[in-house]
């Protein structure tokens, strides 16, 4: 077994030869693995260390991206509390750390960022937006550097980018996995009008009826996630020692040597009378909510009309957008007829 002290003398010169060398080998992650990163990238200086190996080194072996988004991963959703939530610091530093330069130049930089905004349950808006802007400049530029095949047409959106498009909107941080935030909406209408008349790929009229209806009609069942404060709490309650089940089932205990067993029955709640009455209400509370965000408001109406304006034709995807939410809205307020009279519906 190598000894800590061994380790921590070895660092510097694993770090120092690859960066050297210019270039990551599969023996050199191996390397990384077993000498510098033992344990994980567990602090904030062992994280720009790797960023470091990233930005200098070029012509790694695809060991090294697997290791990169694996251990920076690790280390921004899962190392920090509460665990599975990213934080405004580590997101702040996530992105000056691949924009260090200005933008996105590697495809390890970029699935790390689609990766973070995957795994973790909730994450700053800022990380999923420069995530959409990425896709959007490599559709306009043409460029397969960051995914997808690397010769590519610029100003056509192409089957690899309505997948990254995709993954990233719905991952479970993407501003509440189903909903669509009013940015990415913006987001997605720019990339539409960039790109009208392209010879786009069949599957990105779908992504954008769906998506920009979804931030209309925010869609059925959509979770509500906790905010980080929320998630703190519970991890703490749970983890504590006088709280969680263990707390529950200590106090039943007591409740049952002071001699009142009715008191204990009625915490333990055997048939879960209780909790299907709190479901219920929260059931009840749900639908309601539902019923409001599937109505499209005035506001929202107002920011559709301006987005498709009266100075040009209704193009076909935007047609495919007004003739789904014409079938599918529970309500579509009055100032929308005029625009779904151009659209021909």
């Amino acid at each position: 077994m190598v000894s800590q002290s061994r380790i921590a003398a070895s660092r510097p010169d694993a770090v120092a030869s690859i960066l050297t060398a210019g270039s990551i080998s599969r023996d050199d992650v191996a390397r990384l693995r077993a000498e510098v990163f033992h344990d994980g990238v567990v602090s904030r200086d062992e994280a720009e260390r790797m960023f470091d190996l990233n930005d200098r080194c070029t012509h790694n072996d695809p060991a090294w991206v697997a290791f990169f988004v694996e251990g920076l991963t690790d280390h921004l959703v899962w190392r920090t509390e509460p665990h599975g939530h990213v934080s405004a610091d580590d997101a702040q530093f996530l992105i000056e750390r691949i924009r260090k330069d200005g933008r996105i130049d590697s495809r390890a930089e970029f699935e790390l960022l689609v990766t973070v905004i995957d795994r973790a349950e909730s994450c700053p808006q800022e990380l999923v937006l420069l995530a959409l802007g990425a896709v959007r400049d490599v559709v306009l530029q043409g460029s397969g550097l960051l995914f997808g095949p690397k010769r590519r047409r610029a100003g056509i959106v192409d089957t690899a980018d309505v997948e990254a498009l995709r993954t990233i909107l719905y991952a479970q941080a993407g501003d509440g996995s189903l909903r669509v935030s009013r940015a990415e909406a913006d987001l997605l209408f720019d990339l539409n009008e960039a790109t009208r008349g392209a010879d786009n790929a069949p599957a990105w009229q779908s992504l954008f009826v769906h998506a920009i209806a979804g931030h209309l009609t925010n869609p059925l069942g959509a979770p509500r996630l906790p905010t980080r404060e929320q998630a703190l709490a519970r991890q703490r309650w749970l983890e504590s020692g006088s709280g969680g089940a263990g707390g529950i089932l200590a106090g039943m205990a007591g409740e049952i040597v002071r001699g009142r067993f009715g008191s204990a029955w009625a915490a333990l709640d055997p048939f879960g009378a209780r909790e299907r009455q709190t479901e219920a209400a929260e059931a009840a509370a749900e639908a309601t909510a539902q019923a409001e965000r599937a109505a499209i408001d005035s506001a929202e109406a107002a920011w559709l009309c301006a987005r498709i304006p009266d100075t040009r034709a209704v193009d076909d995807n935007e047609r495919a957008l007004l003739t789904f939410i014409k079938a599918e809205a529970v309500t579509v307020p009055a100032v929308l007829a005029p625009l779904f009279a151009r659209a021909g519906l």
